[in-house]
């Protein structure tokens, strides 16, 4: 099973912090880690986000710059304190692609529980439309196969 965690792509600044779009770098961002992923052959079936809005238009662009079918759902428990157990549990589960697309320091925590067992054991840098890909091996443990990054383009 593979599972990609994605942090949304650079916000403008704002007092409103659910309804901070992205902004013109953010969305350039975004679209570069999708083509790159694309490249790579990324392509999950399914793209949940947070209810932020720039989490929701981080997981429409990707879908979009991917050309695919794929309708983004927003999802409870994406928020950036957000407990991440529901998910871990949730992914635990699961046997097709799946992709969330969320917040600091939600991913860092997320991505650190399943490859260490530890949430504080930081493991990835997720800086704005990082996307970090794991796949689950036949033990059920997880590796971290890439980190697409924007500066990597």
């Amino acid at each position: 099973m593979e599972l990609f965690l994605m942090r949304h792509g650079e916000a403008k600044d704002g007092h409103d912090d659910t309804n901070r779009p992205l902004s013109e770098t953010g969305r350039i961002h975004v679209k570069n880690v999708a083509l790159s992923a694309q490249m790579r052959g990324i392509n999950p079936p399914e793209i949940f986000h947070s209810s932020k809005l720039r989490a929701k238009e981080t997981a429409e662009l990707f879908a979009k710059t991917l050309q695919a079918d794929i309708v983004p759902q927003e999802a409870t428990g994406l928020k950036p304190n957000d407990d991440i157990r529901d998910w871990i549990q949730e992914v635990e589960k699961r046997e097709s692609p799946l992709m969330l697309v969320g917040h600091l320091p939600y991913m860092e925590l997320f991505v650190s529980m399943l490859l260490t067992g530890y949430p504080n054991k930081r493991v990835v840098d997720f800086f704005p439309a990082t996307l970090a890909c794991l796949q689950k091996k036949p033990d059920y443990s997880w590796e971290l196969t890439s980190i697409i990054r924007p500066e990597n383009q």
